[in-house]
């Protein structure tokens, strides 16, 4: 069980990165976009 949820932390960053720019105005500039597109992809091919 533990082995399928602990991916999903590295998740943190991406919802961070999501509230900083609804809440904060931050711009996400295009490294920030890799940065959440490594994450995901990394996500999807680890399931």
């Amino acid at each position: 069980m533990a082995s399928k949820v602990a991916p999903f932390a590295l998740l943190v960053p991406v919802f961070g990165m999501a509230t900083s720019v609804l809440l904060m105005r931050e711009v996400v500039t295009w490294w920030k976009m890799l940065a959440i597109g490594l994450i995901l992809f990394g996500l999807c091919w680890q399931m």
